[in-house]
């Protein structure tokens, strides 16, 4: 796996690896993160989310795809307008999902929802017009901003997968609450939409995973100092210029021992061979 700077979310995780260093593993062992293709419309993608509320992804698509069949292919506000309600709750919609979508047609249709004006729209503004549209919670706002958008400095709190994945990525003994999450994300901006989603991946992983940590972000180990701020900075230093040089090492400002970028050790997840240089290393 190597990264590179191909698409604006690649982009972001090569910028947060140097700065991130809990992030190494994870895009080491999941890849790095290219935005799927999304709805072709934002009434299509903001339906999708409404059907797939509480439901498995299998699930999800196959009634996102009956409601569908039912609407000629058509995924506009007329189309759903139009159709009889009890064909769509036939295809597998229960009562307040099919309330929900008829609301948001009937705001797309008479003009009070503008989905493609929310585009160019702050990220708070969107979520604050969508969810306006019954059954549109804030979570389901964030995924719009997420997945259609492509919007990268989305940090969804309420989301247990990103809470649970944060824990693991921090070796924290529980789940953070939404409260305790909002404020640790900061460190992430401006792509707090990519840690997300690494955290949803680490929270997918297998608990038998190996995870290496990195060791001087941790407390000392007995006999070795923990490095000072103006060691940690210069570490960072020395990091970035050797990451901005194309190198794949740089020495450590207190030893002068061999350290591996970030950056390498995504491209190649060598920390399994247990090099001694290496400060991911648990």
């Amino acid at each position: 796996m190597t990264v590179t700077e191909g698409t604006p979310h690649a982009a972001a995780t090569l910028a947060l690896l140097p700065r991130c260093p809990e992030l190494v593993p994870v895009v080491a062992l999941a890849g790095v993160w290219e935005l799927p293709p999304s709805a072709p419309t934002g009434f299509q993608a903001l339906a999708r989310a409404i059907v797939a509320q509480q439901l498995a992804g299998r699930a999800a698509t196959t009634i996102f795809g009956r409601v569908g069949d039912r609407l000629g292919g058509a995924w506009t506000p007329d189309a759903v307008l139009a159709a009889d309600p009890a064909e769509l709750r036939g295809a597998g919609l229960s009562g307040a999902k099919l309330a929900a979508l008829t609301d948001l047609a009937t705001r797309a249709a008479d003009g009070r929802l503008d989905l493609e004006g929310l585009a160019g729209r702050p990220d708070e503004e969107v979520v604050e017009a969508l969810v306006q549209v019954r059954g549109v919670g804030r979570w389901t706002a964030e995924m719009y901003l997420l997945f259609h958008l492509g919007r990268l400095d989305v940090w969804p709190v309420g989301d247990l997968g990103v809470r649970r994945g944060y824990a693991r990525l921090h070796g924290l003994p529980g789940d953070p609450s939404p409260q305790e999450l909002g404020p640790a994300g900061d460190r992430y901006a401006p792509y707090r939409s990519v840690a997300a989603w690494y955290c949803w991946r680490a929270a997918e992983l297998p608990t038998t995973t190996p995870w290496p940590r990195p060791r001087w972000w941790e407390a000392p180990h007995p006999g070795r100092l923990a490095p000072s701020a103006p060691h940690r900075r210069e570490i960072l230093r020395r990091h970035a210029d050797a990451v901005a040089a194309g190198a794949t090492t740089y020495a450590d400002p207190a030893t002068g021992a061999t350290v591996f970028t970030a950056t390498f050790l995504a491209s190649r997840p060598c920390c399994e061979q247990g090099c001694r240089h290496c400060p991911w290393v648990a």
